[in-house]
């Protein structure tokens, strides 16, 4: 795990991020981290790059979602970012390992590539949020 902190007047790392300050915790980064490389042939900077283009912003998706968790397009629509309750971020947590040997052990699967899992810290509690790889960003062909 690996926390963060922005204060209300920002750093030199980000800006501010409203009146208050921002705290949150990357989770299972290094399980995750690794299948950014290994499977998705990703780097660091490509998912910067797609996440935080300041002229192809994130986009809010109209999902209808009866869970009322938040999903959200990168610019490039290569991701999607989606809240999830914190049921479901626990039994991510508690499968992160397994479902990271999974796919590193079948590269054809057709499970959801989960990028990164956050707890935020929203000041009225907490959030999950995942960063997933979209289903239609697949080296494999779509027939």
């Amino acid at each position: 795990r690996c926390r963060f902190h922005v204060p209300a007047r920002g750093c030199k790392f980000a800006p501010s991020p409203g009146t208050r300050p921002l705290a949150f915790e990357s989770l299972g980064a290094n399980v995750l981290g690794e299948l950014w490389y290994e499977i998705g042939g990703l780097t660091d900077k490509e998912v910067l790059q797609e996440l935080c283009n300041a002229s192809a912003p994130l986009s809010v998706l109209d999902t209808n979602s009866k869970s009322g968790e938040l999903f959200l397009a990168s610019g490039g629509a290569r991701f999607v970012i989606k809240t999830i309750s914190d049921a479901e971020g626990k039994a991510l947590l508690s499968v992160i390992t397994s479902y990271a040997e999974h796919l590193k052990t079948v590269r054809t699967s057709i499970l959801g590539q989960y990028l990164a899992l956050f707890r935020v810290d929203l000041g009225s509690g907490e959030q999950y949020v995942t960063i997933m790889r979209s289903v239609f960003d697949t080296p494999l062909r779509i027939v």
